[in-house]
C-alpha cells in the first residue's frame, strides 16, 4: 500500500488569517507520524489540507475548504509525495493548486510519477520562485500543462 513520504503546504492562511503557513515541508519518510499541537493549533486544518490533494472540496468537521479563502488572497499549493509499492523506489506526487477570486474558488489537481529527484518533485516543483514569491495559479498551470496529468479542474 502506498505511504506518505512528504507533505508540503505553501501560502495558506487560517484562523481569520491570524495563522500562516508560508512554505512547510513535513518529512514522514513513509512512517507513522504524530503532529503534536495544542488545541486550536491547526491539526484538523492540516488534515483537511492533506485530504484536498486527494478529494478536492472535501469537508472536515463541518468546515468547507473554500471558507479558508478570502477573495484575491493568493494561490495555495498543497502537495503529497507517496512512496509506491514497487521493487524500485518510485514516488507519486499529488497536488492541488487553489485560488479564490470574485467568482469563487478555482483549483486544479495534478499528479507526477518519478523515481529520482527532478525539477518537479515535491522539493523542486516551482511553487515558490527564487525570490520566495508564491507561483500564481495561471503561472503554475501553464508550466505544468505540457507534461502533467490533470485529472480535475474546477
Amino acid at each position: 500500500m502506498p505511504v506518505i513520504n512528504r507533505f508540503r503546504i505553501i501560502n495558506f492562511r487560517y484562523d481569520n488569517e491570524k495563522k500562516y503557513i508560508a512554505n512547510e515541508l513535513f518529512e514522514f519518510g513513509g512512517q507513522n507520524a504524530l503532529i503534536n499541537l495544542e488545541n486550536g493549533g491547526g491539526k484538523s486544518v492540516i488534515l483537511q489540507l492533506a485530504i484536498q490533494a486527494l478529494i478536492p472540496g472535501a469537508e472536515l468537521s463541518g468546515r468547507k475548504f473554500v471558507d479558508y479563502f478570502k477573495v484575491n488572497s493568493g494561490t495555495v499549493h498543497i502537495l503529497i509525495e507517496w512512496v509506491l509499492d514497487s521493487t524500485m523506489q518510485e514516488y507519486l506526487l499529488t497536488g492541488i493548486c487553489a485560488s479564490r477570486d470574485s467568482e469563487g474558488l478555482k483549483y486544479f489537481t495534478y499528479t507526477h510519477a518519478y523515481s529520482s529527484p527532478n525539477e518537479c518533485d515535491i522539493k523542486r516543483i516551482p511553487v515558490v520562485n527564487s525570490k520566495k514569491q508564491v507561483t500564481g495559479y495561471s503561472e503554475l498551470y501553464k508550466f505544468l500543462s505540457p507534461s502533467f496529468d490533470f485529472p480535475a479542474e474546477n
